[in-house]
């Protein structure tokens, strides 16, 4: 069986257990799944889930294979389920740098619950690259020009970007 890196963890689950994009990227392992507040693959942007409307109800459909990991009621499942210990609240965000093209890229930035940025990713058609100790600034005269400089960096004209939590 194929083995599948989840983009946001990092860790490695088999294809059947990691949900795919329509394009066939990978989107996210079911913990990081609740992480994500976006509809679209973070590499191809397509639509990863559909609407209700969109999907097929199989509910009347008996001769169905998809399986549900979310509830079961079968005591051997059980017997190998875990408890939650806890959940972390994370926002990604997304600063599209270039659309379209061949030299696409953008910023992922992963803020933790207090709107601080934790990581900073830069995606492009190569992939993602963590960028240790970086972190994203506005430039306070114009918000819509950024720069990555280490998380130290002080400038009274660029401002650290944070997201309000409210």
């Amino acid at each position: 069986m194929t083995s599948i890196e989840c983009p946001i963890c990092f860790d490695e689950f088999n294809e059947e257990t990691i949900m795919m994009c329509s394009g066939g990227h990978p989107h996210a392992c079911a913990y990081c799944l609740s992480k994500i507040l976006s509809n679209n693959c973070s590499i191809c942007r397509k639509e990863v889930f559909h609407s209700n409307e969109d999907v097929e109800d199989s509910s009347d459909n008996e001769d169905s294979d998809d399986v549900s990991y979310y509830d079961s009621e079968s005591e051997d499942d059980l017997a190998d389920s875990d408890y939650v210990y806890g959940i972390t609240t994370s926002i990604i965000k997304i600063l599209e740098m270039a659309g379209g093209g061949p030299n696409w890229w953008y910023y992922e930035i992963h803020f933790n619950g207090e709107g601080e940025q934790e990581k900073v990713y830069i995606v492009n058609q190569s992939g993602k690259s963590f960028q240790r100790r970086k972190r994203l600034f506005f430039y306070e005269e114009d918000c819509d020009r950024v720069i990555l400089k280490n998380e130290d960096f002080e400038d009274p004209d660029w401002i650290m970007l944070v997201h309000y939590v409210e």
